[in-house]
């Protein structure tokens, strides 16, 4: 008789356990299928380009290139020759570097925002439990309530805004990681005009105490002259002025040197000691760089990307807050067991309940605050476009600066290049006359001063040429990870 009245007690729990999962089973389908009405489909990044660059025209080939840079780009880095130390410096930058282990972190809080925006779409379950002796106030209620349940709540994304929020994070995930991309290409970039800027400063160092040294001899000279009657006090205090000025040359090129050994080792996370090593002499840049296409660099660029999916995600943020005003279904679930002494309930109580439900809500009045944030989000996904438009342009406008830049430095190379061996000949003659009378150690120490002059001219020139192509290869969306070795 006992067993009879367990199974019946079982079957009466079963049925009610079954009951309200056929409802909720029932209820997800419903859901389901209307949530496949709800489309949320990314811009087309070409309507995106389009809408952004509306009113500009973008010519088919960049404005300051010739016919040797007319085939594509190759991203990967191929360096100046022998740039294995070059390499080196960057592989370490970009593991040590502090300015990208923040953006690193940047990231990952882009991740994990991802991954919260999803679980909006994923029911939350809570176990609930109370204890009571005292849950009315009636007299006649003496005894205890205990209540045990585990309870799930599931808001259903009927239009589509759970997902558009996912997909607004997707994007700004998408976003920080092309900055981040970027960004490992900025520092590279930083560390090889660093590491020219090293090279350049100790060798001008060395030009500008040669020139001291050259200016001391000729003042020392001067001096005996003036001695003897040859020459005049003005000359001899003009002389000494110029040793001076070279003299403070030397100190300069020496500061100048040291600071970009210390921003050097910053950028590789080292302590700015100045002590770190380079090559002596700048290396060569022969070939010119294919820039490609400027259409080309829309989606190669990092920075680029990162801005459209900025508008992406603003676009997203947009839906989302369009739908925002649509009605809001909550459905909730539970599964539990009451069980009493009270008086009140005669014979005491002992249940298992499983209650299910639906919750409607529809905006109806909210003083305006769900238009209002429409329109702000609207707002913001218009401003994305034109950041969009404006990164754009900027872009392409380093790309020319670079080009031109670079044509032009190589035309004065070459011109500095002429007159230095010009300048080098004419100390030969000199030196040839000096030995049979001709010419006096006054003229061949001018001369040498303006060789040295030269030289620091064309050295410069020769490293501002080199910077120039290392910020062609970075505004061309290039990649400085791949530097092979020489």
């Amino acid at each position: 008789m006992r067993n009879a009245q367990l199974h019946a007690v079982s079957e009466s729990r079963a049925a009610s356990v079954a009951k309200p999962l056929r409802g909720m089973l029932l209820a997800c389908s419903i859901a389901v299928a209307l949530s496949a009405c709800a489309h949320l489909d990314a811009p087309d990044p070409g309507t995106t380009y389009e809408k952004a660059m509306r009113g500009t025209e973008v010519p088919s080939r960049w404005a300051a290139s010739d016919e040797s840079q007319q085939a594509a780009f190759q991203p990967s880095w191929i360096g100046f020759g022998d740039s294995g130390e070059l390499a080196a410096l960057i592989a370490e930058a970009l593991e040590h570097n502090r300015d990208l282990q923040a953006a690193a972190t940047r990231v990952e809080s882009a991740r994990l925002l991802s991954e919260l925006a999803g679980a909006r779409l994923k029911p939350n379950v809570d176990l609930n439990g109370r204890y009571s002796t005292d849950a009315t106030e009636l007299p006649q209620a003496q005894g205890y309530l205990s209540m045990s349940m585990v309870q799930m709540s599931w808001e259903l994304d009927l239009w589509g805004m759970a997902r558009a929020g996912i997909k607004s994070e997707e994007a700004n995930l998408r976003s920080v990681s092309a900055d981040y991309a970027y960004a490992r290409e900025s520092i590279a970039a930083a560390v090889a005009r660093a590491w020219l800027l090293v090279i350049e400063g100790q060798q001008q160092q060395e030009l500008a105490q040669r020139l001291e040294d050259d200016a001391r001899e000729y003042a020392k000279l001067l001096a005996t002259s003036q001695r003897i009657g040859k020459a005049s006090e003005l000359d001899v205090a003009q002389a000494e002025a110029q040793v001076h000025a070279y003299a403070g040359a030397v100190r300069r090129w020496e500061q100048t040197q040291l600071q970009a050994r210390r921003a050097l080792e910053v950028l590789l996370g080292r302590y700015p000691s100045a002590s770190i090593a380079t090559r002596e002499e700048l290396p060569e840049l022969d070939s010119s760089l294919p820039a490609g296409l400027p259409l080309a660099l829309i989606e190669r660029r990092p920075d680029l990307v990162a801005a459209r999916q900025r508008f992406e995600s603003a676009f997203f943020k947009s839906e989302q807050a369009r739908v925002a005003k649509l009605p809001n279904v909550m459905m909730t679930m539970g599964a539990g067991n009451v069980s009493s002494d009270y008086a009140l309930f005669k014979g005491g109580m002992d249940k298992f309940v499983s209650p299910i439900g639906l919750r409607f809500s529809l905006p109806i009045f909210d003083g305006g605050r769900r238009q209002t944030v429409l329109e702000i989000r609207n707002s913001e996904q218009e401003q994305a476009n034109v950041l969009y438009a404006r990164t754009i342009l900027r872009a392409m406008q380093e790309v020319e600066n670079a080009m031109s830049a670079e044509n032009l430095l190589a035309l004065r190379a070459n011109e500095l290049s002429e007159q230095v061996g010009d300048v080098e000949r004419t100390i030969g003659l000199a030196k040839v006359a000096h030995e049979v009378g001709k010419v006096d150690r006054f003229e061949i120490l001018q001369r040498e001063m303006s060789l040295y002059q030269a030289r620091s001219t064309l050295l410069g020139v020769r490293s501002q040429r080199l910077a120039e192509r290392v910020n062609l290869h970075l505004a061309l969306g290039g990649s400085f990870s791949a530097s092979t070795p020489g």
